[in-house]
């Protein structure tokens, strides 16, 4: 029986944590439609490492893929779009990327180094936003490397 306030053990956390894991991916669609000149692809989200505008048209940068997508839609309705994926952000009136593709960031150049190679400057209007957002993904990423060890050597969960 287990008492009010007191934390719930490792079994536990790791149930809660499955469960949340898997609500999140049922909740939203897995693929896009992306309309081009050729036709409507169905493109997976996971695979979007970023999206930049090219006039009234959007670029659609995907992993492995050498060639971007160009849908006729612009970035602003598929910043719409993807508002829901927590891990799409607009970083410049030019630029909407994928935070799980970010692989390094400069912030006194305000630069983002991306997993395909790519480099996307963030603009001051959202160096903020970014900054807010970025603290909260490596609290999550300290978090879950370090869950184990916390787990152990406080003894609070066992």
């Amino acid at each position: 029986n287990k008492k009010i306030g007191e934390l719930p053990n490792s079994d536990q956390w790791q149930i809660f944590w499955d469960s949340l894991k898997y609500m999140e991916s049922q909740l939203l669609p897995s693929r896009v439609a992306v309309s081009t000149l050729e036709g409507i692809i169905f493109q997976q989200v996971k695979d979007i490492v970023r999206l930049e505008a090219d006039m009234n048209y959007t670029q659609f940068f995907i992993l492995n893929q050498e060639k971007p997508l160009v849908a006729s839609l612009n970035l602003g309705e598929f910043e719409q779009i993807f508002d829901p994926y927590q891990n799409f952000m607009r970083v410049h009136r030019s630029h909407l990327v994928n935070l799980n593709y970010v692989r390094k960031f400069i912030k006194r150049d305000r630069l983002i180094y991306m997993e395909d190679g790519s480099e996307v400057r963030i603009s001051a209007n959202f160096m903020q936003d970014f900054l807010k957002v970025m603290e909260k993904v490596w609290v999550y990423i300290w978090f879950i490397a370090h869950f184990d060890s916390l787990i152990h050597s406080t003894g609070q969960f066992e």
